[in-house]
């Protein structure tokens, strides 16, 4: 599952909420991200969709650009 970043990591005790499993959520994030009723399980349809293939590229990008709202200052460019 770690192709659809879902990667299950066992909870951290010393977390701030140690109780809560982070793969209802991650399954929340595909599904609302494909378009499927969302509930949190990994139903069969959630399963169909996750059984498709997708040429390798993974379908929800856990990166950062720049914090904040970075701004051009500049208006008129030249080369």
């Amino acid at each position: 599952m770690s192709f659809y970043n879902l990667v299950y990591k066992a909870p951290d005790p010393t977390a701030k909420y140690p109780d809560q499993d982070p793969l209802p959520k991650k399954l929340e994030e595909m599904q609302k991200f494909f378009g499927l009723k969302v509930t949190g399980t990994l139903d069969r349809e959630t399963l169909e969709v996750m059984k498709k293939p997708r040429c390798g590229v993974p379908d929800v990008g856990a990166y950062t650009t720049f914090g904040g709202s970075p701004k051009w200052e500049t208006n008129s460019l030249t080369y």
